[in-house]
């Protein structure tokens, strides 16, 4: 064979791995969906966490649940399974309570951002971890149960629980108690006379 048939060869491979791929990634292979849903950019650029369910699941074809919050509260979350019905997405909206005490954490992003000293996953063991992406104006924090500091604040990873209850349908009352609720729970407690429903 000539140069140039070899090189018309290579082209024709290289062109046709390039589609290949192409046609597998868009088509066949399950992507994490929740930044191809249509909504709006400008509001998700400005607040808008993004959340992922990772764990070590014997199927490659298993798409793991997934949810985009943005600033108004509104949720698209993608309940995950090896089924087709693991793509449809369902919309809705975390509570009022979630919202506000997810925005306290914002202060605190660049700190759970960090690399955790802690070596062990839960996903390594057959447990779950999560990965969530937090935008805020624009600026991106890469967060994870597994790898870096968020794991080591309970009350974030409380709220974070919380809101996977919210957008799976599960019950709103979760684990997460505000604390001047805490407060007052306590007050009443120990200084409530007893006859005082």
């Amino acid at each position: 064979m000539k140069r140039d048939d070899w090189m018309l060869f290579t082209l024709t491979f290289l062109t046709g791995a390039a589609i290949g791929m192409y046609v597998y990634v868009t088509v066949f292979k399950p992507v994490y969906l929740p930044e191809n849903i249509d909504t709006t950019e400008e509001q998700a650029y400005e607040w808008s966490v993004i959340g992922k369910k990772r764990s070590n699941h014997p199927d490659p074809e298993y798409v793991h649940a997934s949810f985009r919050l943005l600033g108004d509260r509104s949720y698209v979350y993608l309940p995950g399974s090896i089924s087709s019905e693991a793509l449809e997405p369902v919309e809705g909206a975390i509570s009022k309570r979630l919202q506000t005490a997810l925005r306290f954490e914002e202060s605190k992003l660049i700190r759970y951002s960090e690399a955790s000293a802690l070596t062990t996953c839960a996903s390594d063991s057959d447990g779950i971890d999560y990965e969530y992406r937090f935008t805020v104006s624009g600026r991106t924090y890469l967060l994870d149960t597994c790898e870096t500091r968020l794991r080591e604040d309970r009350e974030a990873m409380s709220i974070l629980e919380s809101i996977w209850n919210e957008v799976e349908g599960g019950t709103t009352e979760s684990s997460y108690v505000p604390p001047a609720k805490w407060l007052e729970n306590l007050l009443r407690s120990h200084f409530a006379p007893e006859d005082t429903p």
